[in-house]
């Protein structure tokens, strides 16, 4: 990366000038008119025991520029350096990126990013992600998870890495069979088909029924009992016979189980979400519990006085001393959530030789993943220590957390479609030329550009409150705008009467802004610099797996191309300046097509 290089120049003009530094302490100068990199002296002068401003006089003859480094000034306790903007431009036109288009959420990796950056290549890494249970449809928090693995997993291939993409299912247990006895009681043989419904939304509202009722019968408001058993009890009894293997239970789950799935595989395919890896909990308890006789006979687990089986965190074990004991067998016999990940981590890295694990999970499972982690270390796996909990914040509406129990559960597909019905008014004003379809998919794709992005731009520990008509704006730090900037740009462009425009050999600028070098204006110089940062923005975003620092590079970005168009002419301006000026909106629109990708968002070439 270029700017990598020029870091490097400037800590060789430092170590000339008998200061040791390296490239991380190189930083970028508060305000663009102090340069381009700046050296803080700071901690220097304090270890050499004399005054900040004193130490840069003493170094200001030292310093002799070299390399990517075109001027170096004193500027009071700061040593800032002025980079040849001839130089980086080229390299910056040279290594644009270039993406073809690909369908909404592809999950295929770019071409354009393969190897690039400083990442570890050539690691295959799991990215599980979203989870589904077969008793609900997706809801809000299920699209940050989505999206969030989804970018991760796509900046993390940028770097090299190989991903396999999983998801575990979650339809077995307690919250489907509340669900199961709720549509056993009052479903008289009404089906999806027979509502109207997908198959998700017709299973969640026998399980709001089931809550409903056990909620009045916990009250004592109208009793429902069936064989002397209350409701709770009756949906434990459905869980120990499912895994008995009761013909008319198993025939039951398999029949509401299927439908949910369908539903929610729907919802998946909406949303461009693809798996290589998927998993079900039904189909791995059996082998969790083989693991909790294999723990007890270790001694690693053990059984309470109810007769469930437990772990224990000693502070001697050397993990975590203030972790609680966790579950792991009800004293029924009946297997949990946590059954089924003791056999999916061992099958995970046997069948794909993996160098990391992630989870991509929410922040009320932070506890349950120590738990986890702590126990494949205390069973020995040599492969303990390549987990990671990807963590995540709630989402809000203006009207609280989302609760599916309750039924009043934010639904991906409503509020997917409500987005659609705000965007699709706005598509049509703007384009009568297009016929429905064509209105549709456009609105379509700009409606979850504005749920992923405003999903997205968040910190992923931070929560999210989200604003459906903030999100949808077309001006700020939403996805529209970004949409909208990468297709005023193909406008011009398609104005102009190329797609890509080639720089003339000798780089130059224009009219307008400040002048500076070989004619560059500060506005476009800016711009490129900008550019410059790409690569290590896309790194600094897979490490910290924060597709965070990529929007708020983007942001900025769109924000400095309008700056740029608003003052400096491009189709008007005379050659070469036309031709440079092309070739720079040029990149910008690569990188943000390449950058909104890795973000999981797809483009369009008109707004």
């Amino acid at each position: 990366m270029v700017l990598n290089q020029a870091r490097e120049d400037i800590v060789k003009i430092l170590n000339k000038a008998g200061v040791k530094a390296t490239p991380a302490d190189i930083v970028f100068p508060p305000n663009a008119a102090m340069g381009d990199f700046s050296l803080p002296l700071f901690a220097l002068a304090k270890e050499k025991k004399i005054a900040p401003g004193a130490l840069a006089q003493k170094l200001q003859h030292k310093l002799q520029p070299q390399g990517l480094v075109e001027r170096v000034e004193i500027a009071g306790p700061y040593v800032n350096f002025w980079l040849r903007r001839d130089d980086v431009a080229k390299v910056v036109f040279t290594l644009t990126p270039t993406l073809s288009h690909r369908g909404r959420g592809s999950n295929r990796q770019s071409p354009s990013t393969r190897g690039r950056g400083q990442g570890r290549g050539n690691q295959r890494v799991m990215m599980e992600m979203v989870s589904p249970n077969n008793n609900k449809p997706l809801h809000l928090g299920h699209l940050r998870n989505a999206f969030l693995g989804e970018s991760v997993a796509r900046l993390l291939e940028s770097q090299g890495s190989k991903i396999v993409r999983a998801c575990l299912f979650n339809d077995r247990g307690l919250q489907i069979a509340k669900a199961m006895l709720a549509y056993k009681l009052w479903g008289k043989d009404k089906t999806p088909k027979s509502e109207g419904m997908k198959g998700d939304q017709f299973v969640v509202q026998w399980y709001v029924l089931f809550e409903r009722k056990a909620k009045e019968e916990r009250a004592g408001l109208s009793p429902e009992k069936s064989k002397g058993l209350a409701l709770e009890k009756q949906a434990e009894e459905l869980v120990r016979k499912w895994e008995a293997g009761d013909k008319e239970t198993l025939a039951l789950w398999k029949q509401m189980s299927g439908w949910a799935l369908d539903g929610i595989n729907e919802t998946l395919k909406r949303l461009g979400i693809k798996f290589n890896a998927t998993y079900f909990e039904s189909q791995l308890w059996k082998q969790g519990k083989k693991v909790v006789e294999q723990g007890l006979k270790k001694g690693v687990f053990k059984k309470d006085e109810t007769g469930a089986v437990l772990i224990e965190f000693p502070v001697a074990a050397g993990l975590q001393p203030a972790l609680p004991p966790k579950i792991l067998q009800r004293a029924d016999g009946t297997a949990i959530y946590a059954t089924a990940d003791l056999a999916l981590g061992s099958e995970k890295f046997r069948k794909y030789k993996l160098s990391r694990s992630i989870w991509c999970v929410g922040q009320e499972q932070d506890l349950y993943f120590k738990q986890l982690f702590a126990i494949y270390q205390m069973l020995g796996y040599k492969w303990a220590n390549q987990c990671e909990h990807m963590t995540y914040g709630h989402v809000f509406l203006p009207e609280g957390k989302m609760k599916t129990r309750e039924g009043t559960v934010v639904e991906a597909d409503a509020l997917l479609d409500h987005m659609l019905g705000l965007i699709k008014e706005e598509v049509r004003t703007r384009h009568d030329h297009l016929n429905e379809k064509e209105i549709e998919d456009r609105a379509e794709i700009i409606a979850q550009a504005a749920v992923r992005y405003y999903l997205l731009k968040v910190a992923p520990k931070t929560a999210v409150h989200f604003d459906p008509k903030a999100s949808i704006a077309f001006t700020g730090d939403t996805g529209p705008y970004l949409l909208y900037t990468y297709a005023r740009i193909a406008s011009i462009l398609r104005k102009a009467g190329s797609n890509s425009p080639q720089p003339p050999l000798k780089i130059r600028g224009g009219e307008g802004g400040v002048m500076r070098g070989e004619g560059m204006s500060n506005l476009e110089w800016h711009l490129i610099f900008q550019l410059a940062r790409f690569p290590e923005i896309i790194t600094q975003a897979a490490q910290d797996r924060g597709p965070s620092h990529l929007a708020q590079y983007l942001y900025k970005l769109a924000q400095q191309f309008s700056d740029f168009y608003e003052n400096s002419p491009v189709l008007k301006s005379a050659k070469p300046t036309r031709a440079f000026r092309l070739a720079l909106i040029s990149a910008i629109q690569k990188t943000l097509k390449q950058g909104l990708h890795l973000l999981t968002i797809e483009t369009v070439e008109e707004m």
